[in-house]
């Protein structure tokens, strides 16, 4: 039974991790997903501050992560 576990377990393909910048779409539906009235994180941003962008700002923040995600640093 162990045999059959472990050849079942080694041949399953691994699904594959995307690393590229989280896009519009993605930045979208986690601000969509996320609920209102939460205790703010370390930078003391409350998550209302986020949701209630418009679409112009929406797309300014996506710069602003995609620059971070692929610099770790920001150049702004």
């Amino acid at each position: 039974r162990r045999d059959r576990l472990c050849r079942e377990y080694t041949t399953k393909t691994v699904p594959q991790i995307d690393s590229s910048p989280p896009n519009i779409g993605e930045l979208n539906d986690v601000l969509r997903k996320a609920k209102r009235n939460k205790t703010p994180g370390p930078y003391e941003n409350p998550i209302e501050f986020f949701k209630d962008i418009d679409f112009e700002q929406l797309f300014a923040l996506k710069d602003l992560i995609q620059e971070w995600w692929l610099n770790r640093s920001l150049h702004s």
